[in-house]
């Protein structure tokens, strides 16, 4: 009878088939020491600049296993980034893994159309929801790789994001109306740059607020993916927008704005253009 194949040994192999299917991803399998704040290391640990980190605890054979010790990960907090463990995926290998190593079973993970999982999420003064309520979902790795991609932003994080953002713009528009009241020349060259009129409603001031966040957001997404950019002809990695600040506030004049045209010399993206003016 061929030997089992150790849990760990087919918790790397699937980090890096996932890793092979999105390559945005940082996936760390069984990695040695911490990985959390507290202790302890997840099996599979699936992280993307632009979304919460999502975990994924395997069993060979023990469902009741992969149900604990998702559920034990729930709100735990990634040490590297900081970052809280919003969603994790309770996952049971099917038999055909257990026996096999190397290229075999790598090619068997890509293969195996039996993957039986769940999704937890993490809900603030609830107990976790799981996806199915009962039993498990069943699929193939590119099934489980868009059920992480998913779980990367959890709705809950999501609309508190949105509203957050959303008040953020308010303040900004607020505070631009004030130190620059209607009809003034400043408002004046906001909406020309957008092809508005300076309406007193604020509708033209709160899209230039929107675009400022939004050219902010993509920075730090570009930067967590270690952007890189050309300063007195050597390349650097962009600075990240936490960097950019001196005394809590951005500088005058910005260097937030320098960043913006070193990424627009490597990109023409549009709203950098937009957020510059």
């Amino acid at each position: 009878m061929p030997n089992s194949t150790h849990e760990q040994t087919v918790n790397v192999a699937l980090g890096e088939v996932l890793h092979g299917l999105r390559r945005s991803w940082i996936v760390r399998s069984e990695r040695t020491g911490n990985v959390l704040e507290g202790g302890g290391r997840p099996d599979v640990l699936v992280e993307e600049a632009s979304g919460w980190p999502v975990v994924i605890e395997a069993e060979l054979s023990s469902h009741a296993g992969a149900d604990k010790d998702a559920v034990d990960r729930l709100g735990r907090v990634v040490q590297r980034t900081g970052r809280s463990i919003e969603t994790v995926i309770a996952l049971v290998y099917p038999p055909e893994l257990h026996t096999l190593d190397g290229p075999k079973l790598r090619e068997a993970i890509r293969n195996a159309e039996s993957l039986e999982y769940a999704l937890f999420a993490h809900l603030i003064d609830r107990p976790p929801e799981r996806l199915p309520a009962s039993g498990w979902l069943k699929g193939n790795v590119k099934d489980l790789a868009v059920l992480v991609q998913r779980a990367t932003a959890p709705p809950p994080r999501v609309d508190a994001l949105a509203k957050r953002l959303q008040d953020g713009i308010q303040w900004a528009t607020e505070g631009f109306t004030e130190w620059n009241p209607y009809g003034g020349p400043s408002g004046a060259k906001l909406a020309a740059v957008l092809g508005q009129s300076d309406d007193e409603e604020g509708q033209t001031r709160r899209m230039a607020m929107t675009a400022v966040a939004t050219a902010l957001i993509f920075h730090e997404a570009l930067a967590e993916s270690n952007f890189m950019v050309e300063e007195n002809g050597e390349d650097r990695h962009l600075m990240h927008v936490d960097d950019l600040k001196v005394s809590g506030m951005f500088s005058v004049p910005s260097l937030v704005k320098d960043e913006w045209w070193a990424i627009l010399r490597v990109n023409s993206w549009p709203i950098f253009w937009i957020a510059t003016q």
